[in-house]
């Protein structure tokens, strides 16, 4: 059978007695070495271009000084050492272990918090694990996130009464537990500026409390014959809201009184 590609010659020399069908055994004719020459040569040329579909084997280092180009999956059997390229090339070629730790490397380097758990970035290159953990009315289920996503459940709304459960809240306490000329109480208050309409705001400072009373009675009827008020020596603070109306015609000394809502 006729050796026509590298692959089927014999690593047993005495076994290569033609190539290409041309006899170059023992005591063959000279007419034929220089074909015999030529047909070498193409055979080589063929398996460089890759035209004689031959595998290539090598059994030591392997060293390509040049690019390689691969046009199918390339099998790695053992260990591959490939050239470190420099941090900022982003070419489409091998990366060593060396290049990646210099590419993601240094000052912008996601560093190993050290734990299990949340990754929070604390500082430049500088990493935390952080657990979610669990308050009062709230239970937490895998909370550094290692076996799944963290759980958060409601087990008990802590109230405004600060006791668990539902929230719930006694309005009329709380109202009642405020401070005089606290934000959300009323007053009486008296104040001398122009008219005003209810809704508008008022600074505190120029509103006073105040009170009214009957000015005369007679014997035991009770029926006023006059109405006046009293008006307090302090100013209030805040912000209030008049929940009431007051005359728009009279000048600017005239006395007003009506009811007024802290704001702020």
């Amino acid at each position: 059978m006729p050796k026509n590609k590298v692959s089927e010659w014999s690593a047993t020399a005495s076994n290569n007695t033609d190539i290409g069908g041309i006899n170059i055994a023992e005591g063959c004719a000279p007419s034929g070495i220089n074909n015999a020459i030529r047909e070498l040569m193409a055979q080589v040329k063929d398996m460089q271009t890759g035209s004689d579909s031959d595998g290539l084997v090598v059994g030591g280092a392997f060293t390509c000084s040049g690019a390689a180009t691969f046009s199918s999956t390339v099998a790695l059997g053992s260990t591959a050492t490939a050239t470190t390229q420099s941090a900022g090339d982003n070419s489409t070629k091998v990366a060593t272990t060396a290049y990646v730790e210099t590419a993601v490397g240094g000052s912008t380097k996601l560093a190993d918090p050290g734990a299990n758990g949340v990754v929070v970035r604390t500082a430049s290159a500088t990493t935390a694990a952080r657990t979610i953990t669990a308050g009062t009315g709230i239970s937490v289920t895998n909370g550094n996130g290692v076996s799944g996503n963290p759980t958060i459940t409601n087990t008990g709304v802590t109230s405004v009464d600060g006791s668990t459960g539902a929230v719930t809240v006694d309005v009329g306490a709380k109202i009642a537990a405020l401070d005089y000329g606290a934000v959300g109480t009323y007053v009486f208050g008296y104040i001398a500026t122009t008219g005003f309409s209810e809704g508008s705001t008022v600074s505190g400072s120029s509103i006073y409390p105040a009170g009214l009373y009957n000015v005369n009675t007679v014997g035991a009827d009770t029926t006023p014959s006059g109405i006046t008020f009293h008006r307090g020596s302090n100013a209030l603070s805040g912000t209030w809201r008049a929940m009431g109306r007051q005359n728009f015609n009279s000048g600017g000394t005239t006395s007003r009184v009506t009811l007024f809502l802290r704001i702020s």
